[in-house]
This record gives structure tokens, sequence and C-alpha cells, in this order.
């Protein structure tokens, strides 16, 4: 990783619009895992 960022396990809860952009941002750097209660 750039900078020598150490990539984090990063639970997102939701899939509408504000989780999956967060979730499509942190992915860059980080390993995301979505969970959606439907």
């Amino acid at each position: 990783m750039p900078g020598g960022i150490t990539p984090l396990d990063i639970a997102v809860i939701g899939s509408g619009i504000s989780g999956l952009s967060c979730a499509h941002y942190l992915s860059r750097q980080h390993r995301v895992t979505v969970f959606e209660a439907g």
C-alpha cells in the first residue's frame, strides 16, 4: 500500500447510496464487506 498504510478489515452496514459510496472509497486501500438486511 502506498505511504505505508496497513489495510484494515472494514464492515459497512447498509447498501444505500451512502453505504456503497463509502465502501467504494474505502476499498481503494482497505478490505471492505457490505452487509444488508434484505
